[in-house]
Order: C-alpha cells, then sequence, then structure tokens
C-alpha cells in the first residue's frame, strides 16, 4: 500500500472501532450493525490483500537460480560420463545426444535447459550402473533426477509470484473503492443522529477524518487532534516496534498533548499503561517501550485535552 491507502486504512479501523465501541447507542438504526460488520470483513481482506501485494518476490528468483544452477552442475557430471561411456562402447551416436557443454547449459533458456536434463536422465538410466569407472555412478543419475523435479517446481515461481502481486495490487484498489461506497453510505445513516445526539455524531466524524500522513513520509506523520479529542498515528502495521525511537512534537503555542500506547486505534487513554506528556511548541525523544508499546498495546495515538483543535506530529529516528 502506498501512504494515501495506509491512512485511509487507518481511517477505516478507527470507524469500525466507533462502530464496535458504540454499538449500543446507534442500536437505534439498524442499517448500521450489517455495515460494521461488512467494514470489519473488509478490513480484513484489505490487510491480507496488501500483504501479497506488498511482497518481496526476490527470494523465489533467487531460489529458482540456486535449484538451475544445481541442475547445470548436476547435468554437466552425468552427462560428461555418459559421453565418456557411449565413447567406451563405440555409440557415436548416443555421445552426441548426452555430451553437453558447459557454456550450453549455462545460455539455454530454463524451459531449454530442462528439456536437455530430462533427456539426459532418460538415456543415462539404463546405463547408470556403468558410469561408476567415468567418475559418476547411479547416486548421480538420481541426484539429477532430483534436480529437475527441483528445478521443475520453482521454474515459474517468479513469474508467478509477479502476476499475483500485481492481481492483488488491483484486488487492493477494488477494496479501497468499496470501502468508500460501504462509508458513503454508512454517512447517511449517521446523519440520522447529528441533531439527536450531537456528541456521538461528532465522535463519529473524527473516526471518519484521515489524518495527513506528513507528506508521504513512512517515518513521519502529522496531523490535527480536534478539541477534547484522540486520534491515531497512523503509521503501517508492523512499522512501530518494541525498540523503535520516537520524536513526539507539539506543534502549537499553548497547551499540552498526550502521547501513549493503545491496544486500540480508538483506545481512550484509560487503555494506555504509560502516557507521555509533550508541552507547547516542544518535542520528546521517547523509545516504544518506555511509553506502553507491548505485543498488546501496538496503536500509538495522541489525545488532545485543549478547547480548540491540536497540530501533532511523530517521527521515526
Amino acid at each position: 500500500m502506498n501512504d494515501i491507502q495506509e491512512n485511509k486504512l487507518g481511517m477505516f479501523e478507527k470507524v469500525n472501532d466507533y462502530l464496535t465501541d458504540n454499538a449500543a447507542a446507534l442500536v437505534s438504526v439498524t442499517q448500521i450493525a450489517p455495515l460494521q460488520s461488512s467494514l470489519n470483513n473488509l478490513i480484513a481482506d484489505i490487510t491480507e490483500a496488501a500483504g501479497i501485494s506488498g511482497s518481496d518476490t526476490t527470494g523465489f528468483t533467487i531460489e529458482k537460480a540456486t535449484e538451475r544452477t544445481d541442475l547445470e552442475v548436476i547435468t554437466l557430471k552425468v552427462s560428461r560420463a555418459a559421453a565418456a561411456y557411449f565413447l567406451s562402447i563405440n555409440q557415436p551416436g548416443n555421445i552426441k545426444l548426452a555430451d553437453y557443454t558447459k557454456s550450453e547449459l549455462d545460455s539455454a533458456r530454463d524451459n531449454d535447459l530442462y528439456v536437455k536434463a530430462k533427456y539426459l536422465h532418460k538415456i543415462a538410466q539404463p546405463v547408470e550402473a556403468n558410469l561408476s569407472g567415468f567418475n559418476s555412478g547411479p547416486a548421480d543419475v538420481t541426484a539429477l533426477q532430483l534436480a529437475l523435479q527441483d528445478f521443475f517446481n520453482v521454474m515459474q515461481l517468479p513469474a508467478e509470484k509477479k502476476g499475483e502481486k500485481a492481481v492483488y495490487t488491483k484486488g487492493v484498489e477494488a477494496l479501497f473503492k468499496e470501502g468508500d461506497s460501504l462509508l458513503d453510505t454508512l454517512d447517511i445513516y449517521m446523519l440520522t443522529f447529528e441533531a439527536v445526539d450531537p456528541i456521538q455524531y461528532a465522535l463519529y466524524k473524527a473516526a471518519r477524518a484521515i489524518d495527513d500522513n506528513g507528506g508521504g513520509s513512512q517515518n513521519i506523520k502529522k496531523g490535527t487532534a480536534p478539541m477534547e479529542s484522540m486520534v491515531n498515528v497512523p503509521f503501517a502495521p508492523g512499522k512501530l516496534q518494541a525498540d523503535t525511537v520516537l520524536q513526539l512534537e507539539n506543534l502549537n503555542l499553548t497547551g499540552e498533548l498526550t502521547y501513549y500506547f493503545s491496544d486500540s486505534p480508538s483506545g481512550g487513554t484509560g487503555t494506555a499503561t504509560v502516557l507521555t506528556e509533550v508541552g507547547p511548541d516542544s518535542q520528546v525523544q521517547k523509545v516504544a517501550v518506555e511509553m506502553g508499546y507491548s505485543p498488546t498495546h501496538v496503536y500509538l495515538n495522541v489525545f488532545n485535552p485543549s478547547l480548540t483543535p491540536a497540530d501533532w506530529q511523530v517521527e521515526i529516528l
């Protein structure tokens, strides 16, 4: 996912948590609960698809190269032994069929290498015992068969994985569009609370806001916390670890901000184990574990207790 998608996913999660935490207050509009369930499932689908679309296929390319090298080495060994054996029994036709050069194998396309090695195995297996006199033998013929199978198993992997990534990348985009449509529908139902329960509606609007990601940086997030409200700092999942060093900033001339790790991106300060106060126009550097980060508290939030909106920024150092 790109930064814009990460921030939008963070908003989806905030809305989902809001709907879950306030289900009892919203029960009068029966259409909301099914939408919350759909949003929850959509978040899971986006997370899974994004994991695949963002995966590194380098390992598959390296794996194929390793298996190819193994196949080339054993093919060359069996090839030379088989050629020598057929020469010893005066079968020049089979010598030509069995004798491959190193450069010939190196330059062969994957499919051509596989075909050459497979044919070599076919003509070498019946005479494998006779290859023992030429620095090879049955064990090498068996090794050739195994190398053929291993290479066949990985031959198409890099291309397949790249294709899979492309498919899932398009899938992520479609899922976000689905999420936008779902929230557009939810907005209409939530508007019914604007007059009868303005506080509840304000909480929903705060959850619905997309936080600024700080100009596209993966390591800097910034935004505005509404008055007397909490917002999530939307780093990508897994970006923050116990030993991550954070610079917490209060970009305002008055009022304090409170940073803390919670078990929920919409969690109040009551879910925090440690609160870190940052004074006006100030910055504080902290290691995440010092701020209460733990396996159950992985969401970094910032609370603005003031009666005016407050600007905040967090940077991973």
